[in-house]
C-alpha cells in the first residue's frame, strides 16, 4: 500500500503552519503524528507525549480530527489512502481512547469535531496505544470519571470507509483473566467497529482489556442519512494477536462479510466468539480462517440468533484450538407459539482441537434451527459421558469425515 503513498513524510510540527520547503500534502501522504502542535480554532498549543507518561488522548483526537477536517492531514482515495503514522515505537497514553470518525461532541470527548474517516491507514509503526487508569464512571453514588459514561473504547472507528489500523499494540489496563460482565468496566472495549465499509486490523496485538477485544455494532447515521442504521460490511482482521480479557473475545453482533484470519486469542474471560444480535441488525457471510486458540470460560463460540435480527452464512474452517475444544453452540429463535424460525448457511469443517489432555465433558457442536449445516473433517477429544454433535432441527445436515476421539456413539 505504501508503494503508492507519496515519498514526501510530512512532519507537522504545529497544524495549520505553512513550511515554504514542504510541498502541500496530497493523498497518499505519510503524515507523521507531531510531538506538539497549535490548534488554529483556540491557539491552544498541545504536546503529544510520545513516551506514555502523559494523557494524550485530547491532544491526539483533536489533532487528528481538525487535521483531516481543514486538509492539514490530506484527503486520501481509494488506492492512495493517507497513511498517519505514529514515530517508530510511540507510546501513547489515552486514558479516553482513539477516535477514527466523529459524530460530534461526546462525554469521552467534548471538544472533537464532526468528521468522517476515509481512505486512511492508521500506522501505529510498532508503538502502543495504551491506558493504565481503572477509574470508573461512578463508583457508588459519586460520579467519579464523568466522561467515562458509556465506558472506554481504546479505539473506535465510527462509519469509516477504507480505513486500515495495523502494525503495534493496543493495551488496556486489565491485568489478569476475570469476568467483567455487569460490571462498570463491560464497555471498556479492545476496538469497536460502528457502521464501518472495508476496514481492517493488521498486524496488531490486542491485550489487556476488560471487555471485547472486538466488537461489531451497527450505527445511526445523524448526519449524511440521518436516522438510518449503518451495518459494518467487508471488514477484515489479519495477524491479530489477542490475548487477556474480562468479556468476549470477538462480537459480531452486526456485520455483513467478516473476515479473520491468521489470528491468534487465548485467555477469554466469557465466549471467544459471540453473535447476541438485536433489533435490525444484520450478521452474513462471517468466515474464520486458519487462526489459532482457545475455547473461552464459557465456551468458544455462542450464536443466539433473536426473532429481529438476520443471521446466517457463518464459516469455520483449518482453525486449530491449541488449549481447549471447539464447544460451539448455533441457536436459531423461536416464536409464539413454538415455531422455529430457521436460519440458513453454518459451515464447520477442518478445524482441530490439540488439547488431548482435557477432554470435553460436552458436545463440541450443537445445533439447532439451522439449515444448510455442514460439519466435516473436524478432530476434537472428548470422553464417553457425551456425544460430540448435538444437531437438533436441522433438516440434512453434511456430517462426515470428522474425528471425534473418546466421545460417546
Amino acid at each position: 500500500m505504501l508503494a503508492t503513498a507519496l515519498t514526501a513524510v510530512l512532519l507537522l510540527g504545529g497544524i495549520g503552519t505553512a513550511h515554504a520547503e514542504s510541498p502541500a500534502p496530497a493523498p497518499g501522504a505519510v503524515v507523521v503524528v507531531p510531538d506538539h502542535w497549535t490548534d488554529p480554532a483556540t491557539g491552544h498549543d498541545w504536546t503529544l507525549d510520545p513516551t506514555g507518561r502523559t494523557d494524550v488522548s485530547d491532544a491526539l483526537n483533536l489533532w487528528l480530527g481538525r487535521g483531516l477536517i481543514d486538509g492539514t492531514i490530506p484527503a486520501g482515495t481509494q488506492g492512495a489512502p493517507t497513511v498517519v503514522q505514529f514515530p517508530a515505537g510511540a507510546q501513547y497514553r489515552v486514558e479516553y481512547g482513539l477516535q477514527l470518525g466523529s459524530t460530534g461532541v461526546s462525554r469521552a470527548h467534548p471538544d472533537v469535531p464532526r468528521y468522517r474517516a476515509r481512505h486512511l491507514v492508521l500506522d501505529l509503526n510498532g508503538g502502543r496505544l495504551f491506558q493504565t487508569s481503572t477509574a470508573v464512571f461512578q463508583a457508588g453514588k459519586p460520579v467519579v470519571e464523568p466522561r467515562k459514561r458509556w465506558g472506554v473504547q481504546l479505539l473506535k472507528i465510527r462509519l469509516g470507509t477504507d480505513v486500515t489500523v495495523r502494525n503495534g499494540t493496543i493495551e488496556g489496563s486489565h491485568a489478569t483473566l476475570s469476568d467483567a460482565t455487569f460490571t462498570p468496566h463491560e464497555s471498556w472495549i479492545g476496538v469497536q467497529l460502528s457502521g464501518c465499509t472495508t476496514c481492517r486490523l493488521q498486524d496488531l496485538t490486542i491485550t489487556h482489556v476488560w471487555s471485547d477485544f472486538v466488537y461489531l455494532g451497527q450505527s445511526l447515521d445523524p448526519t449524511e442519512a440521518p436516522g438510518t442504521i449503518v451495518h459494518n460490511r467487508d471488514i477484515a482482521l489479519d495477524h491479530v494477536t489477542m490475548d487477556v480479557n474480562g468479556r468476549q473475545g470477538i462480537t459480531t453482533n452486526d456485520v455483513i462479510g467478516l473476515t479473520v484470519t491468521n489470528s491468534s486469542m487465548h485467555h477469554i474471560a466469557r465466549f471467544a466468539i459471540d453473535c447476541e444480535p438485536l433489533a435490525g441488525d444484520v450478521v452474513h457471510h462471517v468466515t474464520f480462517a486458519d487462526n489459532v486458540w482457545q475455547d473461552g470460560r464459557l465456551g468458544f463460540m455462542s450464536v443466539q440468533a433473536a426473532r429481529v435480527a438476520d443471521v446466517g452464512d457463518i464459516t469455520l474452517t483449518r482453525n486449530v484450538w491449541d488449549r481447549g475444544h471447539l464447544h460451539i453452540t448455533v441457536a436459531a429463535a423461536f416464536s409464539r407459539p413454538a415455531t422455529i424460525l430457521y436460519r440458513s448457511g453454518l459451515v464447520i469443517t477442518d478445524n482441530v482441537s490439540l488439547d488431548r489432555a482435557n477432554p470435553a465433558r460436552s458436545a463440541v457442536i450443537d445445533v439447532r434451527g439451522w439449515r444448510g449445516v455442514v460439519v466435516t473433517g473436524n478432530h476434537d477429544f472428548g470422553n464417553n459421558a457425551t456425544r460430540a454433535l448435538a444437531l437438533r432441527d436441522t433438516p440434512t445436515p453434511t456430517v462426515g469425515g470428522n474425528q471425534f476421539v473418546g466421545f460417546r456413539p
